[in-house]
């Protein structure tokens, strides 16, 4: 037995090109606001901060699985918040790899995704819909200090009590 893959494109060339530089263009000045000798740490939390209080969580948004439905549309589910954690990382120098798995939410158990980022020589997790108040049904107009930083960099024991990962 074999599998025949027959790649189907969301968007035409010019489409995608367009769609490349406005990603390009949020991430810059996204990076912009960092200090140039900022630790990994202050990187991470610069990331994390960044994401919780310029995206919120929404399923209902077109193509919620990207980085741009996050960095664009500022709307996004846990793969957006996800690949956009890494993506912004990455470009910061910080090793960030995407996980999946099945987290245990108020909404119920499911599928997930979120963060491994090596940290000052150590590797800890991140999930950064987890620190969004939006995804937590807890936003208050104006008010930004409600983010939930349990799973800024957590380790095995902390984040397994609530995520298993594939």
């Amino acid at each position: 037995p074999y599998a025949i893959l027959k790649p189907v494109y969301l968007y035409d060339k010019e489409e995608t090109e367009q769609k490349k530089m406005e990603v390009e263009t949020i991430t810059k000045k996204c990076l912009s606001g960092i200090a140039e000798d900022a630790d990994d740490y202050e990187k991470i939390l610069y990331v994390f901060e960044y994401l919780v209080n310029t995206v919120d969580y929404d399923m209902t948004v077109d193509n919620n699985q990207y980085i741009y439905s996050a960095l664009v549309d500022k709307r996004s589910v846990c793969a957006g918040y996800s690949r956009a954690t890494q993506y912004l990382l990455e470009r910061l120098g910080v090793f960030c790899t995407y996980v999946t798995g099945t987290a245990q939410a108020e909404q119920g158990n499911g599928s997930h995704a979120w963060n491994l980022v090596l940290c000052d020589g150590d590797y800890y997790y991140v999930d950064t819909t987890w620190g969004d108040p939006v995804f937590r049904g807890k936003e208050e107009e104006g008010n930004e200090d409600n983010i939930c930083y349990d799973y800024m960099c957590c380790n095995d024991e902390e984040l397994f009590k609530t995520h298993v990962p594939n």
